[in-house]
């Protein structure tokens, strides 16, 4: 199956609350709580399409159907830019080699258009297929700090950057 990165414009934004409120994708954020449609919208709104920091693709197959997204967020000034990655794929997309499509997608672009800008990203330690998938594509741990997810449980949360 081929896949494509095509940036989510308004279009996408319910598909995207639908994955971003997915249980299974939901532990693995700091934000565990599901989130208002309407809450969701204005976000996506005034961050996605309206703030030149941001990017959104959604990750499309060839029939059209959404398995997951990526956000970017660029920051940073001189020597210190970076593109700050997070992926989102349902569960029945995962293990079919589309994070690693979108991740060299990505990485490629950077490259072509970004190339003085690090790549980071954060991963929960526990979220263990995710740590090891970064690893094996090049990330390598940064730092590490406990993070309060909620109801007092912190978890550590891992910064990783591109080699």
């Amino acid at each position: 199956m081929k896949w494509y990165l095509k940036i989510a414009k308004k279009a996408y934004m319910k598909a995207i609350w639908e994955i971003r409120n997915n249980p299974d994708i939901r532990k693995n954020l700091i934000d565990k709580r599901s989130i208002p449609y309407k809450t969701h919208s204005k976000f996506y709104v005034n961050v996605y399409l309206n703030d030149n920091n941001w990017n959104i693709y959604a990750i499309i197959n060839g029939n059209g159907k959404i398995a997951g997204y990526c956000d970017v967020k660029f920051s940073g000034k001189w020597k210190n830019k970076k593109m700050e990655l997070g992926f989102k794929i349902l569960p029945e997309f995962q293990g079919l080699g589309i994070g690693k499509f979108a991740l060299n997608s990505l990485l490629k672009m950077k490259a072509e258009e970004y190339p003085n800008h690090k790549v980071i990203l954060t991963v929960f330690k526990n979220n263990v297929r995710a740590y090891d998938f970064y690893k094996k594509h090049g990330f390598y741990p940064l730092s590490t700090k406990l993070i309060n997810t909620g109801n007092d449980i912190k978890e550590p949360l891992t910064t990783m950057i591109y080699k």
